[in-house]
């Protein structure tokens, strides 16, 4: 009883408490650890958060059996960080509001549908369907708070852009859910430019309109993330590659090869990005109709892994090289070039899940290893790092 009393006090008290401070939890891309960094202070934008202050913690995670089941605990410790830098939108893994943002609305209400989905992410023995129920039944509370919360606020937006990744989480499980959260997500992007949220939601956007097979939509796409004001430059970059990496699935060469002159020439002459666009142009003339230019273009891969020690760029052109070989029908020859991305250069998950793609058909189909193929299968649709890349989805689909 005097738990109770207790806790009705400090509800009721509340508002004599100090305000609740922004907290953001943020994949650190060098140690793959996971950082949180509560009372932030911090600024937004479409390039990422940027945290200017704040008190930082490691994240781990400890699974333990608990008779016969397995509860999973969230253990921190305190992290020293020279504040001021970016966070990119990718790499945010959570993102709590303070009090003054969520006006129109209390705190407990305003974390209600979000603590539901967090504590069902968090039990690592949940059954995925009974993790999708869990975000079926988050759906209502989301649309029961929307209607509270001020147009054009930023807890509006956080809630809006929540409720549409539930959506694609579902859609990405049960293709029911795919119109849904594909108008979800291209509603968010219409009414929501300014936040970090933005490269997110439209990449999510790609994703299911690839699943659709809705070719023109990826690519559009792409092209509207890379005109929003004040992406960073990176992003930018990379969305126009993948805008024109549609159109070379497509076979669409000249056309892609016309986008990635255009990009070339904004780049700057010391552009980090240049080699990049180089390698995505040479895969337009490999994959082309034009001999010449495709034995040109190969010489220009290997002379850039020659020279270069980038290995996510050598991973790429490594990949090109293998498409290539294989449109030759040199088999033995691409199945090197897969396998060097797979033990050498495989920090990239992308390029990773791409030649493990194609080493799971040549190491059955050419080298007659079905163990090792059913091995690199199992790796690629069953590893989380891996979850929801294009070449993911097109392994399980075989």
């Amino acid at each position: 009883m005097m738990n109770r009393l207790l806790l009705t006090a400090l509800i009721v008290l509340a508002g004599a408490l100090p305000a609740r401070a922004i907290d953001v939890v943020y994949l650190d891309p060098k140690s793959g650890q996971e950082i949180e960094v509560r009372a932030a202070d911090v600024e937004e934008s479409p390039a990422g958060i940027t945290i200017k202050k704040g008190a930082a913690f490691e994240v781990n995670y400890v699974t333990v059996k608990v008779g016969m089941a397995q509860r999973t605990t969230r253990n921190t410790k305190p992290k020293k960080l020279e504040f001021g830098f970016t966070v990119p939108p990718a790499n945010v893994k959570d993102y709590r509001l303070r009090e003054a943002d969520i006006a129109g609305t209390d705190y407990l209400t305003y974390r209600g549908p979000l603590g539901k989905i967090d504590t069902a992410d968090l039990n690592t023995a949940m059954k995925p369907e009974d993790r999708l129920k869990v975000y079926v039944e988050a759906l209502p509370l989301f649309d029961a708070l929307i209607p509270k919360l001020p147009e054009a606020s930023k807890c509006r937006r956080d809630i809006e852009y929540r409720k549409a990744l539930v959506l694609y989480k579902l859609a990405s499980a049960e293709p029911k859910y795919q119109e849904k959260a594909t108008d979800a997500l291209r509603k968010f992007a219409k009414d929501h430019t300014a936040g970090w949220q933005i490269a997110p939601a439209l990449t999510m956007l790609a994703s299911l309109q690839e699943d659709q097979g809705d070719v023109e939509g990826v690519q559009k796409t792409y092209e509207q993330l890379a005109e929003v004001p004040g992406l960073a430059e990176d992003l930018r970059v990379d969305s126009l590659l993948k805008a024109a990496g549609t159109l070379i699935k497509t076979e669409k060469y000249g056309a892609a090869k016309g986008k990635l002159q255009e990009l070339q020439l904004k780049l700057p002459g010391d552009s980090p990005h240049r080699n990049k666009v180089q390698v995505y142009l040479a895969q337009c003339q490999v994959l082309g109709d034009n001999a010449a230019e495709a034995q040109q273009a190969e010489k220009q891969l290997k002379a850039l892994l020659a020279s270069g020690d980038d290995k996510t760029l050598k991973a790429l052109a490594h990949n090109t090289l293998g498409d290539y070989y294989r449109k030759l029908k040199r088999d033995e020859d691409a199945f090197w070039e897969y396998l060097r991305v797979d033990t050498l250069y495989n920090e990239d998950r992308f390029e990773h899940a791409r030649a493990m793609y194609h080493l799971i058909g040549l190491f059955r189909e050419v080298k007659k290893d079905a163990d090792r193929s059913d091995s690199y299968l199992e790796r690629l649709t069953k590893d989380p790092r891996f979850a929801g890349l294009e070449y993911t989805k097109k392994a399980t689909k075989k």
